[in-house]
C-alpha cells in the first residue's frame, strides 16, 4: 500500500504528524504535497516548516493550513523558559533529550555532566549555551575530569 493511500485509509495517523525525508529528485516534494491536500481533504490542520516555501501557494487559500519559513526560524532547546536559569531547566532539558535519543544511564551521566560545565560557563556569557556548545562539550568528556 501506497503511503498517500494508507494515510487516506487510516486519517488518524497524520494527527501524530508526518515526516518526509529524501534526497534531491526523489520525489519528497510531490509526496509531501499529496500527503498536505489529504489532510486538508479531511479538514485537518497543517503546519508545513518548509525553508524553501515551496506549500506556500498550495495553503495560500486554505484556512486550516500554515506555512513557516522554516530558512528564518530558529529554536534553541537549551533557552530556559522564561524566569528560569539554565541550572532549573536543565534536568527538564535532560530528561526531554534522554526520552527521545533512548539514552541509557552513562550517556545520562556524560549528559548532565556536559550540561553542568556549560551552567559553571553561564556566568560568563549573555546568551544561553546550543546545541553546538553541549555536542563541544561531550565530545570533548573526559572521565577522569
Amino acid at each position: 500500500m501506497a503511503l498517500i493511500d494508507y494515510l487516506k485509509a487510516y486519517p488518524d495517523e497524520l494527527l501524530r504528524g508526518v515526516l518526509v525525508a529524501g534526497s534531491i529528485g526523489s520525489g519528497r516534494t510531490e509526496r509531501a504535497k499529496s500527503i498536505v491536500m489529504a489532510a486538508l481533504d479531511k479538514d485537518f490542520g497543517v503546519l508545513v516548516f518548509d525553508p524553501s516555501v515551496d506549500y506556500q501557494s498550495l495553503l495560500n487559500l486554505e484556512p486550516n493550513g500554515v506555512v513557516i519559513d522554516a530558512s528564518e526560524f530558529y529554536i534553541n532547546p537549551l533557552e530556559p523558559l522564561p524566569g528560569m536559569s539554565l541550572e532549573e531547566w536543565a534536568p527538564t532539558f535532560i530528561q526531554v533529550f534522554a526520552q527521545i535519543f533512548g539514552l541509557k544511564d552513562p550517556s545520562i551521566a556524560i549528559l548532565q555532566k556536559a550540561m553542568n560545565h556549560l551552567i559553571e560557563n553561564q556566568e560568563k556569557q549573555t546568551e544561553p549555551p546550543t546545541l553546538k556548545d553541549l555536542y563541544q562539550e561531550v565530545v570533548t568528556f573526559s572521565p577522569r575530569g
